[in-house]
């Protein structure tokens, strides 16, 4: 939002100034020219041919300035984000920089300096030590350890140096291990392109399953999302859709660690076939969901059943249980831009009749008073799955790679095999 407000501002600016210089009525005024003459409201005439011929041709330089913000708006379009990511990466990092070299000269740094020094100053205290002997003062506000839906930002310097990628972390870190993030490999585009992609690079380094690999990691977070409903609410449903399951599983773990008995966790995950459901995360959750009654998980296989109804769940899953409706339903879902606008479809017509039924109007009985949810975005692959274990504290990545073969007969890398299809790099 911040950043579509500065486009409208900026291109407000241009206009109004073309406006300006091309309105003849005052035209001879010295006074006017030395205080206007070059467009920028900081420095007179005099004042910028004193500093540079540079500040003199700010009209050139708010256009130089101007253009690059077009072009980046274009690339942040979702459709061209989603398929390209590395234009629109790389586009925000090359332009964003040319962006800020243009708008100094064209506006002078005078007030960029003032607010750099202010911003050093505000109150900020940190104190580090090496690794080993590590101590750290500090007046920020850290995360929990244990909070779901945390994103990290990963950046591997052996496949890229510039690229940082974000990943909700299917397991938060801990004093014990740290984040284990789960993404798949890019789909849709000519396998030329792809091999390019960040994620088939990563996967590429695994030379073969038997093999194991040490990279260095650049890890950047934890981030919590800015929704804390789920802490309370008395029911929690997980829609999901290919990677969108790592949310869903940080979800999960911090449900059953919280030992919620009096609330309720409803999990489906969406998949197009049967084998991308073949992850050991998904098979731990399954196994312990049907010791606990009030704790549902289902895997939906598209290919077999259909495309899936998210309102048809809901009102499964929040189905009265022979008394008066209570609490609130948090929904969360994360997967591509079609599972997310069917669920938010569901949501608002579920909220609805809810409202309705407490008036004695509505179509549907629910075991809940109100329903909030939170609208995640994941990509989408079921072809290939990447899991990234990352230990605590360390530069160390373990990366796993799993190919999406009939029978998921490989060995892992490992003295005993494991059923979970994944192939270790370490």
């Amino acid at each position: 939002m911040i950043s579509y407000l500065f486009v409208i501002g900026a291109t407000a600016h241009g206009v109004s100034y073309i406006v300006y210089a091309t309105d003849g009525s005052s035209e001879g005024e010295k006074a006017k020219e030395e205080a206007f003459a070059t467009g920028n409201p900081a420095m007179t005439l005099t004042e910028s041919k004193q500093r540079s011929s540079w500040f003199t041709m700010t009209t050139y330089t708010g256009i130089a300035a101007l253009l690059p913000i077009f072009l980046i708006v274009l690339t942040s379009i979702p459709w061209i984000r989603r398929r390209h990511y590395n234009l629109f990466y790389y586009s925000h990092v090359f332009l964003g920089t040319t962006i800020f070299a243009a708008s100094c000269i064209h506006a002078s740094t005078d007030f960029i300096c003032s607010f750099q020094a202010f911003y050093c100053d505000n109150g900020w205290v940190r104190i580090s030590l090496p690794a080993s002997k590590r101590t750290e003062l500090s007046t920020e506000k850290r995360v929990s350890s244990t909070q779901p839906l945390c994103y990290y930002y990963l950046n591997l310097p052996s496949d890229s140096k510039l690229q940082n990628h974000a990943f909700t972390a299917a397991i938060p870190s801990s004093p014990a291990s740290g984040p284990v993030f789960l993404l798949q490999r890019t789909k849709g585009k000519k396998q030329k392109i792809i091999d390019k992609e960040w994620t088939w690079v990563l996967a590429s380094m695994v030379p073969s399953p038997l093999n194991s690999l040490h990279l260095d990691v650049r890890l950047e977070g934890p981030y919590p999302v800015n929704d804390s409903v789920f802490s309370s609410a008395s029911h929690l449903i997980c829609i999901v859709e290919g990677t969108g399951v790592t949310g869903a599983y940080s979800l999960a773990r911090w449900w059953l660690e919280a030992q919620h008995d009096a609330s309720r966790f409803t999990l489906l995950w969406t998949v197009r076939h049967r084998e991308t459901a073949m992850v050991r995360e998904w098979k731990e959750l399954e196994d312990m969901s049907q010791s606990l009654p009030n704790m549902t998980v289902t895997a939906h296989i598209s290919s077999e059943h259909g495309r899936l109804n998210a309102f048809q769940l809901l009102q499964q899953a929040l189905q009265p249980m022979d008394r008066l409706p209570e609490g609130t339903a948090w929904v969360y879902s994360s997967g591509p831009d079609a599972l997310l606008r069917s669920t938010e479809h569901a949501c608002i017509k579920a909220k609805k009749d809810i409202c309705a039924s407490k008036r004695g109007r509505g179509t549907i009985n629910w075991a809940v008073q109100d329903i909030a949810w939170y609208m995640a975005r994941s990509g989408r692959s079921p072809f290939m799955f990447v899991a990234v274990r990352s230990p605590p504290r360390t530069k160390d990545l373990a990366v796993e790679t799993r190919e999406n073969a009939a029978g998921f007969a490989e060995m892992h890398g490992r003295p005993q095999p494991r059923d979970d299809g994944f192939n270790w790099i370490e």
